[in-house]
């Protein structure tokens, strides 16, 4: 059964009237025109966030203002809320709050009982944020150990940085390497053969600005196009023309009301219905070439792999090769 409508708007006059006064004191004729209410029901509210929410509200009657002071409430407006799921969507709509927008503030305030937001972000090797905006800052390159998940040690690498990312709740440096244990390569000649890359920061060790610089500091404008990581699937991409590749994805009928709702990748497109099947088509960069394909994007391979025999790789026919085997190792773990 849904609650009365009152119970909503009036949290909604509660939370306007925090809001205002957390920002200045107010006279009782401002918060009657902010809040479009009557003294009565304007002094019935601030006793409720007293009594009911643990907020400290004082009168001064020099001033002729109404004062709250910046003590922790025992309750929250809004996380009281998420405590009903009924009221959940009725107060979100009522305070003009997307989906979103609304969990953010609950997540920001406290965790109720019913919403439970997971807090799965990555913080490992946020350390390193500081050293590399600097060096974003002063256009200069970095030096740092990495290791990858294939590597038995770290290797050092020196990168041109251009920014700091976030896929998949994981942080990442995209820059275009220019010296990997010892290793060296222009800048123009590995920005020309898709070398721009991403380094995990939980995976970086030891970052530093050489001192005397060893290389020349050179810009890419283009990185901060919008649409520049928008056939990236996770932390993967390939520069070179022509690598963007029609990923063709046949499902099991099941997974097409999810992929409706859901994209599978912001490029997703539906294709025409086949009996038994549910397909889509995808524009992605789905390795790095040399002769043939050298490296596969592993965060495509594995997502698609997690969804076993409810998936098949229509196209390209490499891809579903790759993704063959990368089964068949995972099989001879068992074996």
């Amino acid at each position: 059964m849904n609650l009365p409508l009152f119970t909503s708007v009036r949290l909604m006059h509660l939370r306007k009237l925090y809001d205002f006064l957390s920002k200045q004191a107010r006279t009782m004729q401002e918060l009657r025109k902010i809040l479009s209410l009557t003294e009565r029901p304007i002094k019935e509210l601030i006793i409720d966030l007293r009594t009911s929410y643990g907020y400290k509200i004082e009168y001064n009657r020099k001033t002729k203002k109404y004062v709250l002071f910046a003590d922790l409430p025992s309750r929250n407006l809004l996380t009281d809320v998420a405590t009903d799921e009924n009221r959940f969507h009725e107060v979100r709509i009522t305070l003009g709050l997307s989906q979103n927008e609304f969990l953010d503030v609950l997540k920001d305030l406290g965790k109720g009982k019913v919403i439970q937001i997971e807090d799965s972000t990555q913080t490992a090797g946020l350390q390193h944020i500081p050293v590399i905006l600097k060096a974003l800052r002063e256009k200069q390159v970095i030096a740092f150990d990495y290791q990858k998940l294939t590597d038995d040690t770290p290797v050092m690498r020196v990168v041109v940085p251009y920014i700091v990312k976030e896929f998949r709740n994981e942080w990442h440096l995209v820059g275009a390497e220019l010296e990997k244990d010892g290793y060296e390569w222009s800048v123009e000649e590995g920005l020309e053969n898709g070398w721009l890359k991403f380094y995990n920061l939980s995976k970086i060790e030891k970052v530093q600005i050489p001192e005397p610089q060893p290389y020349n500091y050179i810009e890419k404008t283009d990185i901060y196009d919008s649409n520049k990581f928008l056939n990236c699937y996770g932390a993967f991409i390939n520069e070179v023309e022509g690598t963007i590749e029609d990923v063709v994805l046949a499902f099991t009928p099941q997974y097409k009301k999810h992929f409706e709702n859901k994209k599978f990748h912001p490029t997703q497109e539906i294709l025409p219905r086949e009996v038994g099947k549910f397909c889509i088509k995808l524009r992605l960069h789905v390795g790095h070439y040399g002769i043939g394909v050298e490296e596969y994007n592993q965060d495509l391979l594995k997502d698609l792999a997690s969804y076993g025999r409810q998936v098949k790789v229509i196209s390209p026919p490499h891809l579903a090769e790759a993704l063959k085997g990368y089964l068949q190792k995972a099989l001879e773990q068992y074996t």
